[in-house]
């Protein structure tokens, strides 16, 4: 039952944003990527209920069932559809329909106490050539830097991207591919900023990355 795991997780915190990361820990070391496409791309298997029984969900599902189990411990929280590239072919490449969601949390009153949290991506990746799913537990998706976070995801309602970052989807898709690393060392700036390169081999190419140690 999923509000008496809310309840059980959650309470021996007394503040809303050890709550929040005792519900974020905890979906994402229990419930697995959906890998099957037919259960994937079939919204029923993505409700709160059936992802607990099977133990599995895909961005949707993670987010709706981080969403429901925050509402149990009173911390508001919403689920945020838009855009995820994952490789150096979604460069230039936008998707025509939305490919992710993830969660935002709000702890006060100000823009400043919105938070982003990414339930799967915190739970682990797909393997390319067996496609199946490897658990591995990332807490930098709990509360993400907000800089990097909008270098890797584009919302589909802009009014939910939180502080700087593109100002379109197409600027987005224009962007290098950002990944884990990007959150370890805080990137705050790189270039070159396009993510396709016209380069000639009598010529250097300088790349430089701006990070907070």
């Amino acid at each position: 039952n999923m509000g008496t795991i809310a309840r059980i997780i959650t309470q021996h915190f007394s503040e809303k944003e050890d709550k929040a990361r005792a519900v974020f820990s905890w979906i994402a070391t229990h419930i697995a990527y959906e890998t099957n496409t037919g259960r994937a791309n079939n919204p029923k298997y993505n409700t709160t209920d059936v992802v607990l029984k099977n133990r599995k969900a895909t961005s949707g599902g993670y987010a709706a069932l981080f969403q429901d189990m925050c509402s149990i411990a009173d911390i508001r929280c919403l689920t945020v559809d838009g855009y995820l590239r994952k490789t150096t072919d979604d460069i230039l490449e936008p998707n025509i329909e939305i490919n992710h969601t993830w969660n935002v949390v709000q702890l006060g009153q100000s823009p400043d106490t919105w938070y982003y949290v990414d339930v799967t991506l915190a739970s682990g990746w797909i393997d390319k050539k067996t496609k199946t799913f490897i658990p591995h537990f990332n807490d930098a998706y709990f509360f993400a830097n907000k800089n990097v976070f909008n270098l890797q995801h584009y919302p589909d309602n802009i009014h939910w991207q939180l502080g700087k970052g593109p100002k379109s989807l197409k600027d987005f898709y224009q962007l290098p591919i950002i990944k884990d690393g990007a959150y370890l060392f805080t990137l705050e700036k790189m270039l070159p900023s396009q993510g396709l390169i016209k380069a000639k081999t009598s010529q250097p190419i300088n790349f430089n990355f701006s990070f907070i140690p």
